[in-house]
C-alpha cells in the first residue's frame, strides 16, 4: 500500500512516448514575446557567452559548449536577439575553410536507414539562414552525421557528437525563443 504512489508515478512516466520535436521551416518566426524572452534570459542565459551591443540593441548569444571542443565546427550557431524589435535571429558564424565560398553542400548520412543526401548553402538574408539551419535541425534530429567535402576529403560539419549537440541545444532554444517550440 504505501509503494503505490511510486507505482502510479512509475506507470505514469513510462507510458508516455517521448517524441522529437518537429519543426517546419515553411513556418519560421522571428518575433519574440515578453514570456520567452523572460524565460531565455533566466534560464538559458547562464549557458550562453553574451556579447552586448548597444549601439544597434542587440544582444549575441553563443553557447559556451562550441569554444570547449576538442574538434573545431566548420559552423556554429548563434542566436541574435533584437531586444526593441523583439526578434531574434540565428546567426551562423563560418569557419575560414568555408567563408569564401557563396555556396557549398553540406552532405548527410542517416545511420539507422542509409539514407544520403545533400543541404545546399547559400549566403543570404534571415529567412534563408533559418531555413539552413532547420534543414541542418531536423538531420541532427534523424542522428545523421554531417560533413563538407573539400578538397575532396569529408570534414565533420559540427566537429563530433558534443558540437551536433551543441548546434540542437542552440536551435532549440532560438525555436523555444520564437515561439516555434
Amino acid at each position: 500500500m504505501k509503494y503505490t504512489p511510486l507505482l502510479i508515478l512509475f506507470l505514469l512516466f513510462s507510458s508516455c512516448e517521448h517524441k522529437a520535436k518537429v519543426v517546419s521551416k515553411e513556418n519560421i518566426r522571428f518575433d519574440t514575446n515578453d514570456a520567452t524572452v523572460l524565460f531565455f534570459k533566466n534560464v538559458r542565459r547562464a549557458y550562453y557567452d553574451v556579447e552586448e551591443k548597444p549601439d544597434v540593441n542587440i544582444s549575441i548569444y553563443r553557447f559556451e559548449e562550441w569554444e570547449e571542443l576538442k574538434e573545431k565546427p566548420l559552423l556554429r550557431t548563434a542566436i541574435i536577439h533584437h531586444w526593441v524589435a523583439n526578434r531574434a535571429f540565428v546567426f551562423l558564424e563560418i569557419d575560414l575553410l568555408l567563408e569564401d565560398k557563396a555556396t557549398f553542400e553540406v552532405h548527410y548520412t542517416n545511420c539507422a536507414t542509409g539514407e544520403t543526401g545533400t543541404i545546399p548553402y547559400k549566403k543570404g538574408n534571415t529567412i534563408l539562414q533559418a531555413g539552413f539551419a532547420t534543414d541542418l535541425y531536423e538531420k541532427v534530429q534523424q542522428s545523421c552525421q554531417l560533413y563538407v567535402e573539400l578538397e575532396g576529403k569529408k570534414h565533420p560539419l559540427f566537429g563530433n557528437q558534443e558540437g551536433n549537440e551543441a548546434f540542437r541545444i542552440t536551435m532549440v532554444d532560438y525555436y523555444r525563443l520564437v515561439q516555434m517550440l
